[in-house]
């Protein structure tokens, strides 16, 4: 799925619009010591602390049997540029997570033989691969059921509890990174 992933990023190369894309890069990136100096970048960073040990606590408390999935649910958001964009990007994870929750309980509940588990697992990564760029929610949707079909390879369990613990984690987990978007409303960069 890996490998699929990159030959078609590098076929994408070939058309005249990626071409221009890869010469321009992503850009520079700010070093840890300004963003240090400024309240925004401090703010920041501080997001990136607090959100994953508040998620991963609250779900501890509360009994998870996955508590990481709250602290990933918790962070996946702030990857965004502005309040918006990192408030959109913790809906398209619920989401996505509700549809994923959906077609993995389907396929473990059909109990598959750990082969055709692991087939459907590349299937899904090539999925995520190629959604993950483009639309997020689409990409979870395939993340989900890949991440419920290693968990079910690893430590076999009831589908319908393992579906849920999914589902609620990452509610909980997304509802921290909104709180903690909202209370710290970032600002876009201009550029």
């Amino acid at each position: 799925a890996a490998a699929f992933a990159l030959l078609l990023l590098q076929a994408g190369r070939l058309l005249p619009q990626g071409r221009d894309r890869a010469k321009r890069g992503s850009g520079p990136r700010t070093p840890l010591r300004e963003l240090l100096r400024e309240p925004e970048g401090v703010r920041e960073l501080s997001c990136y602390a607090v959100a994953p040990l508040a998620a991963g606590a609250l779900a501890t408390a509360l009994g998870g049997a996955h508590p990481y999935w709250a602290v990933v649910s918790a962070v996946a958001p702030l990857s965004g540029l502005g309040t918006r964009h990192r408030v959109a990007r913790a809906v398209h994870r619920v989401l996505g997570t509700l549809a994923g929750v959906v077609v993995a309980f389907a396929l473990l509940s059909l109990h598959p033989a750990p082969l055709v588990a692991v087939l459907l697992a590349v299937a899904f990564q090539a999925w995520a691969e190629l959604f993950i760029t483009r639309n997020y929610a689409l990409a979870v949707v395939g993340i989900t059921p890949l991440a419920l079909l290693m968990v079910d390879l690893a430590v076999p369990a009831d589908p319908a509890a393992v579906a849920a613990d999914r589902a609620v984690e990452t509610l909980l987990g997304a509802a921290v990174a909104v709180l903690l978007v909202l209370v710290t409303g970032r600002r876009s960069r201009p550029g």
